[in-house]
């Protein structure tokens, strides 16, 4: 997908930015051995821009954005996503190949998209993750064997 077909370009090209200036985000980055360290680096009219650092282990639990959509951009090392997909009719089910994200090519995502990071890697991993300005409900997910149920709804994003 090229960013003109891209669902929201300016994101993708904000992440681009953001991650080739290094004075924007370096000065952040916070290495915390019990968990993975998350701090929000900047709000604009259309996204806030989050930073996260992960040491080897650490990882989300299973989420989703609500009807919120984003970009993910590593900047250092290497996360796996795993995913899973919804069905209404019964619980999501968890595909088994994750996808591997390298620092410097961004992904996006769209709403209700059902998914848990991991830094699988012996080394360190930096993220950038920009969405939009929006207050959507996301949802946490259990994990019963490859199929996952919602366990709470929260309210997340900036309200405008």
């Amino acid at each position: 997908m090229s960013e003109l077909d891209s669902p929201n370009p300016h994101l993708v090209q904000h992440a681009r930015i953001i991650a080739a200036t290094p004075r924007l985000w370096h000065s952040a980055v916070t290495f915390d051995p019990d968990s993975r360290f998350r701090t929000h680096l900047h709000s604009a009219p259309d996204y806030e821009a989050w930073l996260q650092t992960w040491l080897p282990g650490q990882s989300t639990d299973w989420h989703d954005h609500g009807a919120g959509s984003g970009v993910i951009l590593v900047l250092q090392g290497t996360l796996l996503e795993h995913l899973a997909w919804d069905d209404p009719t019964r619980p999501a089910q968890i595909d088994p190949e994750p996808i591997t994200h390298e620092a410097g090519r961004p992904t996006e995502f769209g709403p209700f998209h059902i998914h848990r990071l991991v830094n699988s890697s012996s080394d360190p991993a930096i993220s950038l993750h920009l969405y939009p300005p929006t207050l959507v409900e996301a949802r946490r997910y259990a994990r019963y064997g490859d199929l996952l149920d919602s366990v709470d709804v929260r309210l997340v994003g900036a309200p405008r």
